[in-house]
Formats: C-alpha cells, sequence, structure tokens
C-alpha cells in the first residue's frame, strides 16, 4: 500500500529524458548531499516543509555561501516544529541548528566528481518538547557524482557521533544513500533516492520520489514523498520548497590591481 503514495509522481515521469538544461541537481530535501557547491561568491537561500501528517512538521532554512570555486559554507535552523508527544499535548517550538562545510576536491573532464562534508548539528530545541536532540552532534561524509547525458547519479555515506565525542559510551550513527536526478524538460526536473539509517535502536529505510521545476534561472520549487521501506520508519513523509541564489552580497575573488595604484 505504500508504493500508492508515489504513484502520482510516477505518473509524471516522460518516457523520454531532454537533455538541453544543465546537469540536475539532487533535491534540496535529499538525505543525501552532493559535489555541487555554491558558486563562488553567491549566497543561496533553501527554504522548505516537512509534514508527516499526525506525527510531525518542521520548516527548515538554510543559507549557503560558495567560499570559493570548490568549497561552500553553510548554516541552517528549524526555525519550527511540531511533534506529537503520546499522551501529552504536542511539542512545539524551535528546533536544532546547524553549521557545514563541503569541499568538491577532485573532478574530471567526464563528468566525475568527489567531495567531503563535515557538520555540527548544535542543539537549540527543546529535547523536552520532542524538537531537539539535546546534544551537540557531529558528522562526517563523502559522496559521489557522476553527470551523464542529463542525468546525475549520487552515493553518500556518513558517519555521525551523537553527543560526547570523547566518550566511549557516544551512540554512532551511519547513512547511505544512492540518488538519481534528470532533466525532464527544459525547467523541469525529476528525482529518486533510496536511503537507510544504520543506528543503535532504529534503522528506518526510505525511497523518495519528487520533481523540481526551475521557475527563473536562480530559483528552483520542489516537491516530493519518501515512503517507508520497512517498519522502523514512518509511512509516508510529504515535502515542499525551494532553492534561490540571492548573488553577490560582498567582495569576490581577489582584488584587481592595476599600474598606478588599486
Amino acid at each position: 500500500m505504500k508504493l500508492l503514495h508515489l504513484a502520482p509522481l510516477l505518473l509524471l515521469t516522460p518516457a523520454c529524458v531532454l537533455t538541453q538544461a544543465g546537469p540536475p541537481l539532487i533535491a534540496r530535501h535529499s538525505v543525501a548531499s552532493d559535489t555541487d557547491t555554491t558558486e563562488y561568491g553567491t549566497f543561496e537561500v533553501e527554504v522548505g516543509g516537512s509534514f508527516d501528517p499526525g506525527e510531525r512538521k518542521a520548516f527548515p532554512v538554510r543559507l549557503k555561501h560558495g567560499l570559493s570555486e570548490q568549497v561552500e559554507v553553510y548554516a541552517d535552523w528549524s526555525v519550527y516544529e511540531k511533534t506529537e508527544r503520546v499522551g501529552q499535548d504536542d511539542g512545539e517550538g524551535i528546533g536544532d541548528a546547524g553549521i557545514g562545510i563541503r569541499h568538491r576536491f577532485w573532478e574530471n573532464t567526464q563528468g566525475t566528481s568527489t567531495a567531503l562534508e563535515g557538520r555540527v548539528s548544535i542543539p537549540t530545541g527543546d529535547e523536552d518538547e520532542l524538537t531537539g536532540t539535546g546534544n551537540l552532534d557531529w558528522f562526517g561524509s563523502v559522496m559521489a557524482t557522476q553527470d551523464f547525458q542529463g542525468t546525475r547519479f549520487n552515493g553518500w555515506v556518513e558517519v555521525g557521533v551523537l553527543g560526547d565525542a570523547l566518550s566511549d559510551d557516544t551512540e554512532m550513527q551511519r547513512n547511505l544513500a544512492f540518488s538519481m536526478a534528470s532533466n525532464l524538460g527544459e525547467d523541469l526536473i525529476g528525482y529518486a533516492e533510496l536511503s537507510r539509517t544504520f543506528g543503535e535502536d532504529i534503522d528506518p529505510a526510505y525511497g523518495t520520489l519528487g520533481l523540481g521545476w526551475r521557475a527563473s534561472p536562480v530559483t528552483t520549487l520542489d516537491f516530493g514523498v519518501a515512503i517507508g521501506m520497512n517498519d522502523e520508519a514512518e509511512d509516508a513523509v510529504y515535502f515542499v520548497g525551494f532553492t534561490s541564489n540571492l548573488g553577490i552580497l560582498g567582495a569576490q575573488g581577489p582584488r584587481v590591481v592595476e599600474d598606478g595604484g588599486y
């Protein structure tokens, strides 16, 4: 029955893929990251909502900056969450924040690239309200991306340290995901992902399908649904949001020196 949630999106996938558009990006709400970084010197904002009917709602925001041609830094924050609590009123409030950096350290002319990412989750949410973990969590990941005729394939592996990184009792978490995105037209992107988390108490697996629409050269709207693939996952989580590049909001690149002065 869970596959019925995917049917409307499957019906929107055409039989052929057009390749006039640029390489499609992995979805904003994907579990995985790909190797693309924010354009050098510019700022990019991601805003969205995730909805697990009857269980949880969250509204994350992420601001990214292209620190160089191969490096981006970012900060994110769940500005509001509402979570069901058994036998109590729903918990609500702000969620956890985070900071991170991604470095594309290798690429070739055949569309293959690899990157490393590190991020820290900061416990700004309320653990009692179930809007935060209450821990300072650390994550490191590696990813490989392959672009091929209007289609992008991406593999991603992440290891997390949930809590005190120096304690022998600290919980470890491993995340795996394989994603694919394809140009379905000049302005339409289709994407799919399989992901699984391996924790000490729970190992949820999800299959995700979605669509992205390039509303302008700098803005993409998206929506999708993640369907639980095992008993430890939620039945369905729905996503909607957008990504927009805000352009250069400060100095970019080295100062240009001219003859006779600056």
